[in-house]
């Protein structure tokens, strides 16, 4: 009389022990889903980022060549222009944010 109690009750913690596992799966499944998921992310904001760099890259430079062509500055001379107006503009920029 005293074992069948304690045989429903083994049967009921083996039952909390096996959904405990599938929940374990379960979990590991999806962390390692969000963890594929977040590289791929990461992988084509980088790409995009990349590719906007080098637009942007591509862009000044070809603002140099023309400018080089049209005023007769050397490329040396118009980035230094580009790069003290870019210093100039990045500090009013930190002025306004108040950093």
């Amino acid at each position: 009389m005293r074992l069948a109690p304690m045989l429903w009750g083994l049967a009921f913690l083996g039952m909390h022990i096996a959904h405990l596992r599938r929940v374990s799966d379960a979990f590991w499944r999806s962390a390692i889903g969000i963890t594929v998921f977040t590289s791929l992310a990461w992988s084509i904001s980088l790409l995009f980022t990349t590719l906007l760099l080098t637009l942007v890259g591509c862009g000044v430079l070809a603002i140099m060549m023309a400018m080089m062509m049209v005023t007769g500055f050397s490329i040396t001379a118009i980035g230094l222009v580009i790069w003290v107006v870019a210093r100039k503009l990045a500090f009013k920029g930190s002025l306004l944010t108040g950093l």
